[in-house]
């Protein structure tokens, strides 16, 4: 959202280069605040602001925020209160990246540039506009002194001396010098420092080595000392904020347990009272006349009351809460205090909190991003039928807005195996929440077609407004995988070992591929006995006429067997029939292309004389394959063939095949049951023990191989690219499946 109020006007400073004047246009005495008329008579209404605007502090005249736009560079904005205009700061020079912050009740707004050698800090009056700035040279000090922060013209500094102890430095600029001033009577481990009049400085630090033992300095600024030392009972390291008025402080406890505890105490009186506030750290808090804000400003985002900017009343004890969610509070001077956060009705902003007619807090917005904290759904887009041969698919959930705290949770459930696929997502800026199923279970697995309900969940994780559920139901159906076992989309890898037979789905090893342990070992999705009579498999795909990928088997008598698949896991076939005698005359046995262009796949058969076959597939349970038919010779050369399916763009399927050298050649087919000549893929592949083509293992359209080492047992992913100039990309290995398998398993 752009701001339509802001577009007034925008000034930008020159990058400031150079010596600098010996006297500031914005002179003023290292504890004055420079001062402009009062914001109630200066705005009327809120400001509105860029959604992505981060608040820096403001003062008198008006705010500082930050902003990233797309695209372009971090930057700072000063923007006043009388007419909305904007004044970007310069960004630096060269490498040297300048960030800003706003003075504590001030107009003037300080660039720290770090360099090797220190830093520097420079110094601009911005209810004049920003010009003239001066620079506050902090080398001296070394590259470990941290900024604390802003009052009026003087820059607040810690830094580390040569013997390891550190102080607190006030650094100003006079007659064109820096004047470094350093607080006395302080010894310890400085822990922060905060604004806390005009003319005074809070001091939270450790007098000893004893982080848990801490105590509050009040120092004078004029003359750099210590005017009160008081302790701060409970407070560790969770303590950030020290809020001091006229006449009490209030700080928050840090306690093993994890409770909020607002301590507050009179000035010049050890003693402090403790206010239990419920769960919490990094309180922050700040006075407001008679009455004591606070609220949790840091932390996990998770449903808290303190979440909220609340007062409480030192005289009476009552309690009001006045922003719905708050982020940082500063005081704004005895009569106010400044919130960034946010409420239900306004969304995010800044806000300012006053004293009333009868002294209650009165809450009004100065600068809004019109950002909401609630959701308001719209509408929700779940498909009732989804086919993963196609491709991916998405869940969605429109909502009126973007909210940052935003959180959806999806669940698709299969009832059938209790199996589920889960995700947590978030919201775009255009307050779209958006989950792309790929068609697997949690673990990896494939979804098998059937039914499947689904529910959607959001809310806010800081629990701020309503929360929103919706369900319903969706049929996962569609074409079945060529080399499928289990009743999906998505291809298996079948290993026998012995007299069995297991399934396993490529999906859950994959997910199972990790290389340092622990490791999540893959499991088989199924296993059936009686395979130990045969001594080649061949898994061609559907060629008995159903919809599930079939297995061939031949045995030692040379008899070809049909196994149909049935996609239940509990009997993944049905009782086999015979297909013919005579199939051991072949050396070399593979299938599951279409070589002839009908849409069925083919049987080929390399015989000893080195002369290829085709079995021309048909379609039919009863008789799967027409009578063969000489294709060529030649084919001696290869030790390993497999179909591939159409692996390289043709109009066709294809074959591959690894001669005795470990060239693995390609063989495009036509569609006619013949080939293109043969051109080479690439060498190196007698490096593997087992080549076989499982179908489309990376759902991408085109088929890729899955290849078994010889020395490591790792299994190697070929990646197909469709193009037969260069068929096989990239490739993956994954070494935890060894267990898989002995010396005589195959794979298929």
């Amino acid at each position: 959202m752009t701001g339509r109020r802001l577009a007034a006007a925008t000034l930008v400073l020159a990058t400031v280069t150079g010596a600098l004047a010996a006297a500031p246009a914005f002179a003023a005495p290292a504890t004055g605040v420079i001062t402009a008329g009062a914001l109630a008579a200066q705005q009327q209404d809120p400001f509105d602001l860029p959604d992505d605007s981060s608040f820096g502090g403001s003062g008198p005249s008006g705010f500082l925020t930050s902003h990233w736009p797309s695209g372009a560079e971090y930057e700072y904005r000063w923007t006043r209160y009388e007419d909305g205009s904007v004044t970007k700061l310069p960004s630096g020079t060269g490498t040297t990246r300048t960030y800003y912050e706003a003075g504590a009740r001030s107009d003037v707004v300080v660039g720290i540039s770090r360099t090797p050698t220190g830093s520097v800090y420079t110094l601009y009056d911005m209810s004049s506009g920003g010009g003239d700035p001066v620079m506050i040279d902090a080398s001296h000090l070394g590259s470990k002194s941290v900024f604390q922060l802003l009052a009026g013209s003087t820059v607040v500094v810690t830094a580390w001396g040569p013997d390891g102890s550190t102080a607190v430095h006030l650094l100003s600029h006079k007659d064109g010098k820096t004047v470094d001033r350093t607080v006395q009577g302080l010894s310890g481990t400085f822990r922060a420092v905060d604004m806390s009049t005009p003319d005074t400085l809070v001091v939270q630090y450790s007098p000893t080595a004893d982080e848990t033992v801490r105590r509050a300095a009040l120092v004078d600024l004029a003359t750099a000392t210590v005017v009160e030392d008081r302790p701060l009972t409970g407070a560790g390291v969770d303590t950030r904020d020290v809020a001091v008025s006229a006449t009490h402080l209030a700080w928050a406890e840090t306690t093993a347990t994890g409770d909020a505890v607002l301590r507050v105490a009179r000035r010049g009186q050890d003693a402090s009272e403790p206010i239990p506030l419920g769960k919490g750290t990094r309180l922050g808090v700040e006075f407001l006349g008679d009455w004591v804000a606070y609220g949790l400003t840091e932390g996990p985002i998770a449903p808290n009351p303190l979440n909220a900017l609340t007062a409480r009343s030192l005289k009476d004890g009552r309690t009001v809460k006045l922003l719905d969610l708050v982020r940082g509070i500063v005081s704004d001077g005895d009569d106010g205090i400044l919130a960034r956060g946010a409420t239900v009705e306004h969304g995010e902003g800044l806000f300012r909190i006053t004293a009333g007619p009868e002294g209650d807090p009165v809450v009004t917005p100065v600068a809004l991003t019109g950002q909401p904290i609630v959701l308001q759904s719209t509408s929700v887009s779940v498909p009732a039928s989804v086919d993963f041969s196609k491709g991916t698919f998405d869940l969605a959930w429109q909502f009126a807005a973007y909210v940052s705290t935003a959180e959806v949770r999806i669940e698709v459930k299969h009832p059938a195996s209790g199996r589920q696929w889960t995700q947590t997502i978030h919201q775009g800026l255009d307050g779209r929440a958006d989950a792309t199923w790929y068609g697997r279970f949690d673990d990896g697995r494939a979804v098998p077609h059937g039914s499947y309900t689904w529910r959607m969940t959001a809310r806010t994780r800081n629990g701020i407004g309503p929360s929103y559920e919706r369900s319903g139901t969706l049929t996962v159906g569609g074409r079945l995988a060529p080399h499928g076992f289990t009743n999906s989309s998505f291809p298996d890898l079948l290993l026998k070992e012995g007299n069995y037979l297991i399934a396993h789905d490529l999906g859950d090893i994959f997910a199972s591929h990790i290389p340092e342990p622990p490791m999540r070992w893959p499991s088989a999705e199924w296993k059936t006995a009686g395979w130990g009579v045969y001594d080649h498999l061949v898994t061609p795909g559907n060629v008995g006429g159903a919809a599930h990928a079939d297995v061939l088997g031949r045995d030692r008598y040379g008899v070809l067997w049909q196994h149909l698949g049935t996609g239940d896991v509990r009997k993944p076939f049905a009782p086999r029939t015979r297909v013919g005698t005579g199939w051991q005359a072949y050396r070399l046995l593979t299938g599951g292309s279409d070589l002839t262009g009908d849409g069925r796949p083919d049987l080929v058969g390399v015989d000893s004389a080195g002369v290829q076959w085709l079995h021309k597939g048909t379609g039919s349970w009863s008789k799967p394959f027409a009578a063969r038919v000489r294709v060529g010779g030649g084919w001696g050369v290869y030790n390993l063939v497999t179909a591939t399916g159409n692996i390289a763009g043709g109009p066709a399927g294809d074959l591959v095949a690894r001669d005795k050298d470990g060239v693995l050649w390609l063989h495009l087919g036509k569609g006619d049951g013949t080939f293109a000549p043969r051109t080479p893929i690439g060498a190196g592949w007698n490096q593997y023990a087992t080549i076989t083509a499982v179908g489309d293992v990376g759902s991408d359209g085109h088929m890729d191989l899955i290849a078994r080492g010889v020395k490591d047992d790792a299994l190697t992913v070929h990646w197909s690219t469709g193009r037969w100039t260069a068929p096989l990309g990239d490739s993956k290995k994954i070494y935890n499946v060894h267990y898989l398998w002995g010396p005589t398993t195959g794979l298929y």
